[in-house]
């Protein structure tokens, strides 16, 4: 929602906000073990892929210009 991503209960509740950078985040998948979400997103010009944990933090640059660091 809003160009971000949130996070809420299966069984409904409160919904939290997990990104707030003024970018849109988008294609979101979660790892097989349920820890961390890779996502796409426009923070420095070029859509890149990021890293961060299911329950929030600093995401983490993967790609750099579209290529694999």
């Amino acid at each position: 929602s809003e160009g971000d991503l949130w996070r809420v209960p299966l069984d409904g509740g409160m919904a939290r906000r997990l990104t707030s950078h003024p970018g849109t985040e988008s294609h979101v998948a979660i790892s097989a073990d349920g820890m961390t979400m890779a996502f796409a997103a426009e923070y420095e010009g070029p859509r890149e892929l990021y890293t961060m944990p299911v329950q929030g933090g600093l995401p983490t640059r993967r790609t750099f210009e579209s290529r694999s660091p």
